[in-house]
């Protein structure tokens, strides 16, 4: 059986300020949204955009640059693998969250 691939790569906009966590030994992890867009021409013939929001995790020496670098409304590429995991949520229910682990960032410009 030959090897699957999971890579993602997305390019937009920081929607929150990256919030840093310091998880085991002393490391830290960096989460923060993105905004990615798209135009779509809707059967009326107006043109629409769509903004999907996306979850993002960023460790070691990314979380570090980006405790110092981004901030809400930078534009950013990312490269990395969609992660989906089952947690609780507060009420107890169970939920599947999908998040981008980033192996790589490239900030586009600054807000």
């Amino acid at each position: 059986m030959k090897n699957s691939i999971n890579k993602i790569t997305l390019s937009g906009n920081v929607g929150t300020q990256p919030t840093i966590k310091v998880i085991a030994n002393n490391k830290k992890r960096a989460y923060l949204s993105l905004a990615t867009h798209e135009f779509i021409k809707t059967t009326d013939g107006k043109i629409k955009r769509l903004t999907v929001w996306h979850k993002v995790v960023l460790s070691g020496r990314l979380s570090e640059l980006s405790e110092n670098t981004i901030n809400k409304g930078a534009a950013i590429q990312i490269a990395g693998k969609l992660i989906k995991r089952i947690k609780k949520n507060k009420e107890g229910f169970i939920q599947t969250v999908s998040e981008i682990r980033a192996k790589d960032l490239v900030i586009v410009g600054k807000a």
